[in-house]
């Protein structure tokens, strides 16, 4: 293959691969488990000096839907700021500042660090993600309808004298890189999607189980209460 048609190739993947790239990292700030990737983009603005979060935190995951945020300082200043930076990317998060030592009150001084919950994924949660997923996964795709389009063009422009064999070659070529990152699209849209729909179904049957203890609860108060003017007529 001719070295202008070789560069053009490598071209087309690193715009393939950057978008599909990208689509991915916004699935993972669709947060349902607990991503530590989706901190990235958070930024703590501490007496008017920018940081990454990543640059005054270290990050543990103690359970699939938490992150444990460990500050290198635990004053308060520091504190509330990198809470309000993530607040402002993630306000879907639940956040808690924690004592390291659990037998100090909040009032005490101490070692602090950060909890992040991931929020349930109820009805609504699960439509906005489904939706967000849908819609990242169509923009994405259409970009690489467009690099397909583009670089087949411009190899057929570059391959203008050359034999039909080998401009068929050269489109065969940029096709398979189009097929190879369009079937990577879709695996990383049906993990996340599948992730959102397992979530989703744990929190309906959690509330089926509320709502049955609940009903047990309702049966046996009104049994006892029934027991309880029995007796007392008798």
């Amino acid at each position: 293959m001719r070295k202008g048609i070789a560069i053009l190739l490598e071209e087309a993947k690193g715009k393939m691969s950057g978008y599909v790239a990208l689509t991915n990292y916004r699935y993972m700030n669709l947060c349902v488990k607990a991503e530590p990737v989706s901190l990235l983009s958070i930024s703590v603005e501490i007496e008017n000096d920018k940081f990454q979060l990543e640059q005054l935190v270290n990050v543990t995951m103690p359970q699939e839907e938490q992150l444990a945020l460990y500050p290198s300082s635990s004053d308060a200043t520091t504190i509330y700021a990198i809470c309000k930076g993530i607040k402002l990317t993630h306000p879907e998060f639940k956040v808690e500042v924690k004592n390291l030592d659990e037998d100090e009150t909040d009032e005490e001084e101490g070692e602090k660090y950060i909890l992040l919950t991931m929020p349930e994924v109820d009805k609504d949660r699960h439509d906005v993600i489904a939706n967000g997923i849908d819609t990242l996964q169509k923009a994405c795709q259409t970009k690489l309808d467009i690099v397909l389009q583009e670089y087949t063009q411009r190899m057929v422009l570059k391959l203008k004298d050359a034999k039909p064999e080998e401009i068929d070659e050269a489109k065969d070529a940029v096709q398979s890189l189009y097929d190879q990152h369009k079937e990577m699209l879709e695996t990383f849209s049906n993990n996340k999607n599948n992730e959102v729909e397992e979530a989703y179904q744990r929190y309906q049957e959690e509330q089926q189980a509320k709502e049955k203890d609940q009903q047990e609860e309702d049966a046996a108060h009104n049994e006892s209460a029934g027991m309880s003017m029995n007796l007392d007529e008798d």
